[in-house]
């Protein structure tokens, strides 16, 4: 096996395990959602929502710094050599590759951004403690902040 060929597979078994890891964050975050949307209707706990909130600022960035660098080594592979790019290029290419990623993007956005909101403005409709929402709402936009400004790094 020739040294580029050797290159591309370390490379694309390490995106390979980058995507699972991210994929594994989202599934991760969305069992959290659905364990405190669980206790929050069963138990009428309002305090779980911080807990929702905070995982969501934790697995957020499990995801966003993994994808970041999936689309790193997806860049870099479109800069190899043409052997190595026919693979890539016939999986980019197409209706449901533009439909899955359409969906991926709805489904992190309601993920990452709509579900704490919702539970910040649950909180806040509850009276609850002010500072503590508001210290996770800062929390989150540096975070939100910190992942845009990695994607165009």
């Amino acid at each position: 096996m020739s040294d580029e060929a050797s290159v591309y597979e370390a490379l694309k078994n390490e995106q390979t395990s980058r995507i699972n890891f991210r994929d594994g964050s989202l599934y991760l975050q969305l069992t959290s959602i659905s364990t405190a949307a669980g206790i929050y209707l069963e138990l009428g706990s309002v305090q779980i929502l911080y807990a929702a909130m905070l995982s969501s600022m934790v697995f957020s960035c499990m995801y966003f710094l993994n994808d970041y660098y999936v689309s790193r080594l997806g860049r870099f592979f479109e800069q190899m050599p043409e052997t190595f790019r026919a693979w890539e290029k016939y999986h980019r290419t197409g209706l449901g590759y533009a439909i899955q990623k359409l969906l991926r993007r709805a489904v992190v956005v309601f993920t990452f951004a709509v579900v704490p909101i919702v539970c910040a403005a649950a909180l806040s409709a509850q009276s609850l403690n002010w500072t503590a929402i508001g210290v996770l709402l800062l929390a989150m936009a540096i975070n939100a902040i910190g992942t845009l400004a990695s994607r165009f790094a």
